[in-house]
């Protein structure tokens, strides 16, 4: 990737917070599970953990924990 493409990637990201119901590709999802993990992290420390839900019901609840803690 040229320096100019990274820069403007960057500036242009943006946070999502409404998401919709469509269903996500696993192909996809295994890719940027790769890119996430080759991320540089502090000192190598690699201290990721990922869960990946992919049941409404399942979701619902651990949202429901998540919030109330």
């Amino acid at each position: 990737m040229e320096y100019e493409s990274l820069i403007d990637s960057i500036f242009k990201r943006r946070s999502i917070r409404n998401y919709t119901a469509k269903e996500f590709e696993n192909e996809k999802l295994v890719i940027l599970l790769k890119a996430a993990m080759a991320a540089p992290t502090a000192g190598n420390r690699q201290p990721w953990e990922f869960i990946i839900v992919n049941n409404r019901e399942k979701l619902d609840v651990a949202t429901c924990c998540l919030t109330t803690t």
